[in-house]
């Protein structure tokens, strides 16, 4: 794969202003214009790489001064270059399934182009065809819907795309998808680290949180444990249910969840297995036993609304 940025501009949708667009496209240094018509692709300058793309199957015919010809069939691809040795080739593939995803890295690791057009918003499948297209010679162009999404696939994996191919409809959208091309993303200093202390605190499972499609502008996620404020906000709340006065505050009571829930994490932090076992045992006990009462209230409405006495002094034992 090619380090450069390649910027095709797809003027089939050009209408009226086909000719005006194409005018640009030359001005603003387009690397390839691709079109359905060979008669578009006349007159283009040898700065130009003319690319034919073929919607339907092909049978014999004159394919005009294109540079590159893009099928959607390795049949037709065949069948071209029997016919013109010379004529430079290229697979436009499709990705919607499996199927498609496995197309598309065949072709990107064997075919000199590879146009893809995703189905999917994400860019995990680019991910995987670029993965497996390391190392090819060839050259893949990626369909972007508009210059913000031509900017993303170049960044994909600090690789991105050989090139983008986008559809222009006015005047105007190949100049922005050259600059899109030109952006940068930076790059991030490495600072050297020393680990002083290495301890093991049992196993654990790996995740994979994609954010790109869930958080807007300043907003973040917290990642933590969750088992260490969650049992002790509910060892926190049961205790506030069984000694809180007649007239309860809502303040109060959540002073004295949150203020549980803060001692157990910083005692699970500190003593960490015990402290976890224990107060998951009493917390998830109180949730059990206030759901019995709930349940069976006639019998067992004693857990759920304790009297003062012995079923007082019974509940907070039994439920923290």
């Amino acid at each position: 794969m090619n380090s450069g940025r390649l910027c095709w501009l797809d003027v089939r949708q050009g209408g009226t202003a086909k000719a005006a667009i194409i005018e640009e496209a030359i001005h603003a240094g387009i690397d390839g214009v691709v079109a359905g018509d060979p008669a578009d692709l006349e007159g283009l300058p040898p700065s130009v790489r003319r690319v034919l793309l073929l919607t339907e199957e092909y049978s014999a015919a004159d394919l005009g001064t294109a540079d590159v010809v893009v099928v959607r069939s390795t049949t037709d691809r065949q069948k071209i270059a029997e016919e013109y040795p010379d004529l430079s080739t290229g697979m436009y593939v499709e990705i919607a399934d499996a199927a498609g995803l496995e197309t598309a890295c065949a072709a990107a690791r064997t075919e000199r182009w590879t146009v893809l057009e995703f189905h999917d918003p994400t860019k995990i499948p680019l991910e995987i065809v670029i993965a497996a297209a390391a190392g090819a010679s060839g050259n893949m162009v990626t369909v972007a819907a508009d210059p913000a999404e031509a900017k993303i696939i170049f960044g994909v994996l600090e690789l991105g795309s050989d090139g983008v191919l986008m559809a222009a409809r006015a005047v105007g959208d190949a100049t922005r998808l050259v600059r899109s091309a030109s952006a940068t993303t930076g790059s991030i200093e490495l600072v050297e680290l020393t680990v002083t202390a290495t301890a093991d605190i049992g196993s654990g499972e790996r995740a994979c949180v994609d954010t790109c499609a869930y958080l807007a502008k300043d907003e973040g996620m917290l990642v933590g444990s969750h088992s260490k404020g969650m049992t002790g906000s509910l060892i926190g709340a049961r205790l506030y249910a069984i000694f809180s006065p007649d007239d309860t505050s809502v303040v109060l009571a959540l002073v004295v969840v949150v203020a549980t829930a803060v001692a157990c994490g910083f005692l699970a932090d500190r003593y960490r297995g015990r402290v976890i076992l224990w107060a998951t045992a009493i917390g998830g006990a109180g949730l059990v036993l206030s759901s019995l009462g709930y349940i069976w209230p006639d019998s067992l409405g004693f857990l759920r609304h304790p009297q003062a006495g012995v079923q007082e002094v019974t509940h907070s034992r039994l439920c923290g």
